[in-house]
Protein backbone atom coordinates (compact mmCIF):
# COMPACT_ATOMS: atom_id res chain seq x y z
CA UNK A 1 0.00 0.00 0.00
CA UNK A 2 1.37 3.41 -0.89
CA UNK A 3 2.25 6.02 1.70
CA UNK A 4 -0.52 8.33 0.49
CA UNK A 5 -3.19 5.61 0.84
CA UNK A 6 -1.97 4.79 4.35
CA UNK A 7 -2.15 8.46 5.34
CA UNK A 8 -5.65 8.84 3.94
CA UNK A 9 -6.73 5.68 5.77
CA UNK A 10 -5.39 7.13 9.03
CA UNK A 11 -7.15 10.42 8.33
CA UNK A 12 -10.43 8.61 7.69
CA UNK A 13 -10.13 6.56 10.89
CA UNK A 14 -9.28 9.70 12.89
CA UNK A 15 -12.28 11.54 11.44
CA UNK A 16 -14.62 8.64 12.23
CA UNK A 17 -13.22 8.44 15.77
CA UNK A 18 -13.64 12.19 16.25
CA UNK A 19 -17.21 12.23 14.96
CA UNK A 20 -18.16 9.24 17.12
CA UNK A 21 -16.52 10.75 20.21
CA UNK A 22 -18.23 14.08 19.59
CA UNK A 23 -21.61 12.42 19.18
CA UNK A 24 -21.24 10.39 22.38
CA UNK A 25 -19.69 13.12 24.51
CA UNK A 26 -22.16 15.78 23.31
CA UNK A 27 -25.06 14.25 25.23
CA UNK A 28 -23.11 12.69 28.09
CA UNK A 29 -21.43 14.24 31.10
CA UNK A 30 -18.07 12.65 31.77
CA UNK A 31 -16.72 13.49 35.20
CA UNK A 32 -13.09 12.76 34.43
CA UNK A 33 -11.73 12.41 30.94
CA UNK A 34 -8.08 11.70 30.08
CA UNK A 35 -6.20 14.30 28.10
CA UNK A 36 -6.69 13.20 24.47
CA UNK A 37 -3.11 13.79 23.33
CA UNK A 38 -1.45 11.61 26.00
CA UNK A 39 -2.38 8.24 24.47
CA UNK A 40 -1.11 8.86 20.91
CA UNK A 41 2.02 10.54 22.27
CA UNK A 42 2.81 7.58 24.55
CA UNK A 43 2.16 5.07 21.76
CA UNK A 44 4.44 6.94 19.36
CA UNK A 45 7.21 7.31 21.93
CA UNK A 46 7.04 3.59 22.80
CA UNK A 47 6.99 2.67 19.11
CA UNK A 48 10.05 4.79 18.41
CA UNK A 49 11.87 3.34 21.40
CA UNK A 50 10.94 -0.29 20.78
CA UNK A 51 10.81 -0.61 17.00
CA UNK A 52 14.50 -1.39 16.61
CA UNK A 53 14.67 -3.94 19.41
CA UNK A 54 11.42 -5.87 18.85
CA UNK A 55 10.69 -5.21 15.19
CA UNK A 56 10.14 -8.89 14.38
CA UNK A 57 7.71 -9.46 17.26
CA UNK A 58 4.46 -7.54 16.85
CA UNK A 59 3.11 -8.88 20.13
CA UNK A 60 5.97 -7.31 22.06
CA UNK A 61 5.56 -4.06 20.14
CA UNK A 62 1.81 -3.88 20.87
CA UNK A 63 2.41 -4.76 24.52
CA UNK A 64 5.05 -2.04 24.90
CA UNK A 65 2.81 0.55 23.23
CA UNK A 66 -0.29 -0.42 25.26
CA UNK A 67 1.60 -0.49 28.55
CA UNK A 68 3.23 2.89 27.95
CA UNK A 69 -0.11 4.47 27.00
CA UNK A 70 -1.85 3.04 30.08
CA UNK A 71 0.96 4.09 32.41
CA UNK A 72 1.12 7.59 30.90
CA UNK A 73 -2.65 8.12 31.15
CA UNK A 74 -2.95 6.77 34.67
CA UNK A 75 0.14 8.76 35.73
CA UNK A 76 -1.33 12.00 34.40
CA UNK A 77 -4.65 11.13 36.05
CA UNK A 78 -2.93 10.60 39.39
CA UNK A 79 -1.05 13.88 39.06
CA UNK A 80 -4.32 15.70 38.32
CA UNK A 81 -6.18 13.72 41.02
CA UNK A 82 -8.77 12.72 38.41
CA UNK A 83 -8.68 8.91 38.43
CA UNK A 84 -12.24 7.64 38.58
CA UNK A 85 -13.99 4.61 37.11
CA UNK A 86 -15.02 6.73 34.12
CA UNK A 87 -11.45 7.96 33.64
CA UNK A 88 -10.18 4.38 33.62
CA UNK A 89 -12.82 3.20 31.12
CA UNK A 90 -12.17 6.09 28.74
CA UNK A 91 -8.42 5.45 29.07
CA UNK A 92 -8.93 1.82 28.05
CA UNK A 93 -11.08 2.95 25.11
CA UNK A 94 -8.40 5.43 23.98
CA UNK A 95 -5.68 2.77 24.19
CA UNK A 96 -7.82 0.25 22.30
CA UNK A 97 -8.54 2.78 19.54
CA UNK A 98 -4.84 3.62 19.27
CA UNK A 99 -3.85 -0.04 19.05
CA UNK A 100 -6.51 -0.79 16.43
CA UNK A 101 -5.22 2.09 14.32
CA UNK A 102 -1.65 0.86 14.76
CA UNK A 103 -2.70 -2.66 13.75
CA UNK A 104 -4.34 -1.35 10.57
CA UNK A 105 -1.27 0.65 9.64
CA UNK A 106 1.19 -2.18 10.30
CA UNK A 107 -0.99 -4.62 8.36
CA UNK A 108 -1.19 -2.37 5.30
CA UNK A 109 2.34 -0.97 5.34
CA UNK A 110 4.06 -4.35 5.34
CA UNK A 111 1.92 -5.94 2.62
CA UNK A 112 3.86 -7.24 -0.35
CA UNK A 113 3.28 -5.12 -3.43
Amino acid sequence: MSDAKTRFMLLTVALMQGITSGYVIDSTYISGEPLPFVTPLAIVMAYLGEVASVYKSRGALFTACAASALIANLGVGMLLNAVTRTYELVTFAYVAAGLMTMKLVLKNVHKPR
